[in-house]
């Protein structure tokens, strides 16, 4: 026979404790709610978590950056953006190549260190991971236009003189 003693505790998977704790979430929230600043402040302290990772800055744009062409007679030969990126730890290079409907993204972090890049769309697109080699390199092909932003983890966020993360701004490809 089950008596109240012989049942484990109720640790969330419904009951009378989920019941007890959102009746105490409602009465809260009713007597004493978060003030709009105390949430406000909580959102942009919580931005501050990977603040070396926003660092990074765009410094180099071949689409911007038109000095290399001085000389040669028409365009490019071929359709590829050239893009560099500096964080306070780490240089991140990035060439995208035009392949008509699709692009190629080719890249390269130094130094080498984080095992991966991840690549975040703005359209909501789940994001693709691209291993890197021991050199740092990394790639993906047959990827949509559109815009996009690379991230980069910190190989080891709790070692001494580990390698910082980074993430670029929305570049459009």
């Amino acid at each position: 026979m089950n008596t109240p003693t012989d049942r484990p505790p109720d640790h969330g998977t419904g009951g009378a404790d989920d019941e007890l704790m959102a009746l105490l979430k409602r009465a809260l929230e009713r007597e004493d709610p978060v003030p709009a600043d105390a949430v406000r402040v909580a959102k942009e302290a919580w931005t501050w978590r990977s603040i070396d990772a926003e660092l990074a800055a765009l410094t180099y744009d071949s689409a911007v950056d038109t000095s290399e062409l001085a000389g040669v007679r028409g365009g490019p030969a071929t359709a590829t953006r050239a893009l560099s990126f500096e964080g306070a730890e780490m240089l991140l290079d990035v060439e995208v190549t035009d392949d008509g409907e699709r692009r190629l993204l080719l890249g390269q972090l130094a130094p080498a260190g984080p095992p991966a890049v991840g690549l975040e769309f703005a359209d909501g697109r789940p994001p693709v991971v691209m291993l890197t080699d021991e050199l740092g390199r990394f790639g993906a092909e047959r990827l949509d236009p559109g815009l996009l932003r690379l991230r980069v983890e910190p190989a080891d966020p709790g070692s001494p003189g580990g390698t910082g993360g980074l993430v670029t701004a929305w570049v459009p490809i």
